[in-house]
């Protein structure tokens, strides 16, 4: 059962955040799946360290569990964070330039200078 959860929280969590940062930084889209992976992938490769000497002393089920409430709760900050303070990070990131391959100057799409 926690298995299942962690692994749903974990999708969810992950496809908004892939699409909230791609949509925000188009032209760096490749560059922000690269740091997600990047982090996706340490983390991963860190549990095997020590998910098998947590689970032997807790058991298998209550480890599970652990990992599903932990992948909730630390999944879902960020995007509390965002939908209470978004509007005031995208303020401060400033106007986004060249979002899409009309968009070359800056200043909309469909006007490029030539």
């Amino acid at each position: 059962m926690g298995m299942g959860i962690a692994c749903f929280g974990l999708q969810v969590i992950t496809t908004t955040c892939y699409t909230y940062s791609i949509d925000c930084y188009r032209s760096e889209g490749s560059e922000v799946s690269q740091v997600f992976n990047f982090f996706r992938q340490e983390i991963g490769m860190t549990f095997a360290f020590y998910v098998i000497l947590l689970a032997g002393k807790i058991g298998y089920q209550w480890t599970f569990f652990f990992f599903a409430i932990m992948g909730s709760v630390l999944g879902f900050i960020p995007i509390i964070v965002l939908m209470w303070r978004g509007k005031e990070i995208r303020e401060k990131l400033g106007k986004p330039r060249n979002v899409n391959q009309f968009d070359t100057d800056g200043e909309g799409p469909g006007t490029a200078q030539e």
